[in-house]
């Protein structure tokens, strides 16, 4: 990064082993402990991969107003509120 190559496709290299990680570890505790969140932060972690996906396809929705960057944030975004709200209700006891 420091020499000059930033691309998008390095920083989903960064985060993905965390997020497979995290995805694993939630599938885990869910089946471990059923209950309301677990499937809500499941699907927060799969919208993070849409995401990433979006971002590599650059999928975009205007090329200059909401480029696929945008679509990018919004979807993340998205997904972090899930994630959030869903392990915040299953470790809510």
């Amino acid at each position: 990064v420091i020499t000059g190559y930033q691309t998008f496709e390095l920083a989903i290299l960064q985060y993905l082993p965390a997020t497979i990680f995290l995805t694993i570890s939630v599938f885990v505790a869910r089946r471990r402990e059923p209950g309301p969140g677990w499937g809500m932060a499941l699907s927060g972690l799969g919208l993070t991969f849409l995401a990433a996906l979006v971002q590599q396809q650059q999928f975009g929705l205007h090329p200059v107003v909401f480029d696929h960057n945008a679509v990018y944030h919004v979807v993340q975004a998205a997904a972090l509120i899930l994630f959030y709200r869903g392990i915040t209700t299953a470790l809510r006891r």
